[in-house]
């Protein structure tokens, strides 16, 4: 029998069941389990419950609602699409700065990666990848003067960091175009970036020197793959023509092993791509609006994007087995460094509490429109 003919039997029978006597009502029990093939408590639900009644879905209610979700999209989306358990760990201090209702931020508070993976899978989507633009060529001499990096070393203090350039050359390497110098410390993960206009040994050096300004740790070394404009004769000079105190141990990667410079190649992707896409910028004026999407881009990861680093790895057999710390933003891993300033950490405090994460991020995605619609702008004319 059909489960529509089951439904009209039912309800043939429904108001019959309902007005007969207790000896009836084991007879059409009886019929109505032999014709329908039903368990008999089964068929007494089905019958002592009216026709119209709400199915209820089964299993138990849901904890998050569609409110409840939007919220939590709201907040990843303002992180940036960070992963799970950075969101974890960044909730308590994100809640700081913003005014939800007491049951939603006890939600909040109280959810797990794993919940969050599963309630925002719906909102996440594939990326592409961009082009190689590295070139290891140049004056042999100053490749010779520059040690590789070991690539057991242990960093235990705040100061060792990597450098990369990300091209924004869109499908076509030719021409000229902008490009994002990323620097980022290995032991607390600050990172800091500065757009450039070609890939210019000269202009990449003036940025290093402005970042250093802004750093609140002093450099101690410096390692880069071997492309020209971030390894070369005026950086060797800037690192070395100092007082022996200050001065920077520079070293570099293996050609074309990106492994050797793991933690910038990462942050290429989650702070140049992830901000910037793939698009291509040719047009010079953009560069300065750049640099102040940079400028906000950087607080907000710094102060209030967790990040992870892993603390251990053996193999297994086939697989390797990666052990992470617990996650932290760069500003609490600065804080925890006793081979950090006061004065240092006074400043970074005096910076976080005038900082809103809400504000920033809106701020930010206010600026990206604005640029992408610039950038869109110049494309049309020749397009048309």
């Amino acid at each position: 029998m059909s489960q529509h003919a089951k439904r009209e039997y039912l309800i043939s029978i429904w108001e019959r069941y309902r007005n007969a006597s207790l000896e009836e009502k084991g007879h059409i029990l009886d019929e109505f389990c032999k014709n329908c093939g039903y368990n008999r408590n089964y068929a007494i639900r089905k019958l002592g419950r009216p026709l119209d009644a709400p199915k209820r879905k089964p299993g138990r209610k849901p904890t998050y609602d569609e409110h409840f979700v939007r919220v939590l999209a709201q907040i990843w989306m303002a992180m940036h699409r960070s992963c799970s358990k950075k969101v974890v760990a960044a909730l308590p201090h994100w809640l700081q700065h913003a005014e939800f209702e007491p049951e939603v931020t006890a939600k909040l508070l109280a959810i797990s990666p794993a919940t969050i993976d599963r309630v925002l899978k719906i909102f996440r989507y594939r990326q592409i990848h961009g082009k190689t633009l590295t070139s290891v060529g140049g004056r042999a001499f100053v490749k010779r003067m520059i040690p590789l990096k070991p690539l057991d070393a242990e960093y235990t203090k705040p100061g060792y960091l990597q450098a990369d350039t990300v091209g924004h050359c869109g499908d076509d390497i030719m021409g000229f175009y902008a490009f994002s110098l990323t620097i980022t410390d290995i032991f607390s993960t600050w990172t800091e970036n500065r757009a450039i206009w070609t890939k210019n040994a000269h202009m990449v050096g003036n940025q290093i020197k402005d970042i250093e300004k802004t750093l609140p740790f002093q450099i101690l070394g410096y390692s880069a793959d071997n492309g020209n404009e971030v390894l070369n004769e005026r950086i060797w000079d800037y690192f070395q023509n100092r007082p022996e105190s200050k001065k920077v141990d520079v070293t570099r990667g293996r050609p074309y092993r990106k492994n050797d410079q793991a933690h910038v190649e990462q942050k290429n992707n989650s702070h140049v791509r992830g901000l910037f896409g793939y698009e291509r910028i040719d047009e010079r004026s953009l560069v300065g609006r750049m640099n102040d999407i940079y400028r906000l881009w950087n607080q907000l990861q710094n102060f209030f994007i967790p990040t992870m680093k892993c603390i251990e790895k053996k193999r297994d057999g086939a697989r390797i087995i990666k052990k992470y710390d617990k996650p932290k933003t760069p500003y609490q891993r600065i804080l925890e460094s006793a081979d950090v300033t006061l004065e240092a950490k006074d400043k970074l405090r005096a910076i976080y509490s005038g900082l809103n994460p809400f504000e920033l991020s809106k701020e930010l995605e206010r600026s990206r429109k604005l640029f992408f619609g610039i950038l869109k702008k110049l494309k049309q004319p020749l397009a048309a």
